[in-house]
């Protein structure tokens, strides 16, 4: 696993997210991320969303998702962000890395791609997402993950 600490008090640092995809493409098989920071933006949520391949895609490196077989992810503040997160964010993050469970009887060497978050903790300034919705376990798909096993917790930093 990895924890990452990454503090500069008073600042909104931009470079952050730069700074956090290269280490994190040095770190394929990594499964547990520990990420406390400042400064947590919707980028920092983006650059953990798993993305199919762009075929045409001229940037090789644009095709390449972090830490594809991540199972444990804390993202935390300690200070009050200023920044929101937007549900979407959070909801696109999530659905990207969740895999159903193996069904009863099928053995879990026989998955090919099993890897996948099963444990989510968040501690973040995350608003709805325009239609309203402000609780973010019953929000579809989250709903269903939690049903099939997803442990999320989500702390408001306010």
């Amino acid at each position: 696993f990895l924890t990452l600490f990454w503090s500069q008090t008073g600042t909104q640092d931009p470079l952050f997210d730069e700074d956090l995809h290269r280490i994190l493409l040095c770190t394929p098989a990594l499964t547990k991320l520990y990420l406390v920071a400042d400064w947590v933006s919707p980028r920092t949520l983006s650059l953990l969303t798993l993305r199919p391949p762009k075929p045409d895609s001229e940037d090789a490196s644009s095709n390449v998702n972090v830490c594809p077989k991540l199972e444990t992810l804390t993202i935390t503040t300690w200070r009050s962000q200023k920044r929101d997160i937007s549900l979407k964010n959070v909801v696109d993050m999530i659905s990207s890395r969740w895999r159903p469970p193996p069904l009863l009887g099928v053995k879990k060497e026989d998955v090919t791609e099993f890897s996948c978050l099963t444990q989510v903790f968040l501690h973040l300034n995350v608003i709805e997402a325009g239609d309203g919705q402000t609780d973010i376990y019953a929000v579809e798909p989250l709903c269903s993950y939690i049903k099939q096993g997803l442990e999320l917790t989500v702390l408001d930093a306010q």
